[in-house]
């Protein structure tokens, strides 16, 4: 990825391939993201978990995996 554009709630911060896409709040934005226990997100990791017995494990026990 050379480069990213938007205008949505949440700038890329970091990209990983194969790995992790990190998105930290836009604080240009004419919005507000939050989350379902009104706080404020302020940023959103996206985990690429290749192997399909991690990702369950992951999934079965509502865990991030490093």
């Amino acid at each position: 990825m050379r480069s990213a554009n938007g205008t949505g709630p949440f700038m890329l911060r970091r990209y990983e391939p194969d790995t992790r896409l990190v998105l930290a709040a836009n604080p240009n934005w004419w919005g507000r993201a939050t989350n379902s226990g009104g706080g404020n997100v302020t940023e959103v990791t996206y985990t690429v978990i290749q192997s399909d017995a991690t990702r369950m494990a992951a999934l079965a026990t509502a865990r991030p995996i490093s």
